[in-house]
């Protein structure tokens, strides 16, 4: 075995991570400079490891992108899980559509538990399916798992609330049978994934399962580019103005739009919510 390998790093645990090699998986920890927060490593890095005498990982080589909650890096596919309970929050949708675009990674929304309710699947499509590809599944029934799984190629991160069934649609797509939780009598998740891992599927297809969160930190665009991140507002016509923010500019298409219904009333209002505008009184 060579005293250099190059490797992916698959899981992280309490400082020592399993990095994917061609010679086998190897665990081991980090040089201390690359432990740092500015320097962390991350879930999918590419990483250079050095036998001297014993492994270590000492290099990290450049990410394509990252996210930061959660804590994972070179992406190719984000699948934004959603379910009927708990009730989604779909502010949270839309920030991870915009980081996605932002960072060059395809977004996709997965609803599960359609057994229990259609609702939450039919007010995406309505929504969100123009633009952005939707699959219905229920890990209880295996319905529509076969086309999910068949659908992803490369590095897929799954994401999403907890109790929203991540971990319980990973346990049938890998037949593995890892830890599930239920939901707490206030409806919120409570969190089974605590550690973000790689699964292997198959020769296309990796997975990455994620801790389920309330907040993303994602590098979002700058506030004044945000609109440019909205295909349904991109499609509906031009404003007056260039660089409109669709908030009280005067003929704004996108405001039209709205009124006439032909976009979504509560998305255009996530959209202020992101943009941060507060005590929005349409004239």
């Amino acid at each position: 075995m060579a005293n250099n390998l190059d490797g992916r790093v698959i899981k992280g645990v309490g400082g020592s991570f399993s990095v994917e090699t061609q010679e086998g998986v190897i665990v081991c920890p980090a040089r201390g400079l690359l432990k740092r927060d500015d320097d962390c490593i991350l879930i999918g890095d590419y990483v250079e490891l050095t036998k001297d005498p014993t492994w270590l990982i000492t290099k990290v080589y450049p990410r394509k992108n990252e996210l930061v909650r959660p804590p994972v890096s070179n992406i190719d596919v984000l699948v934004v899980v959603l379910a009927s309970e708990p009730k989604p929050d779909y502010v949270l949708l839309d920030k991870m559509i915009i980081a996605c675009y932002n960072n060059n990674i395809k977004p996709i929304i997965c609803v599960n538990k359609t057994d229990i309710s259609t609702a939450v699947l039919e007010y995406v499509e309505r929504v969100y399916g123009d633009f952005i590809k939707i699959y219905s599944v229920s890990a209880n029934t295996g319905d529509g798992i076969k086309e999910f799984v068949e659908s992803l190629q490369g590095t897929v991160c799954f994401c999403g609330q907890s109790a929203v069934g991540k971990t319980s649609l990973l346990n049938v797509i890998t037949e593995q049978n890892e830890e599930t939780g239920e939901l707490s009598r206030i409806m919120r998740g409570r969190n089974t994934t605590r550690h973000v891992s790689i699964h292997r599927i198959n020769s296309k297809c990796e997975l990455i399962d994620t801790c389920g969160f309330s907040k993303l930190e994602a590098g979002l665009p700058d506030k004044k580019e945000i609109c440019l991140y909205y295909p349904d507002f991109m499609k509906v016509g031009e404003c007056k103005y260039r660089m409109c923010q669709h908030v009280r500019e005067p003929e704004c298409a996108i405001r039209a739009a709205v009124k006439k219904r032909k976009i979504d009333l509560k998305r255009y209002y996530r959209y202020l919510n992101i943009l941060g505008v507060r005590n929005y009184d349409e004239d």
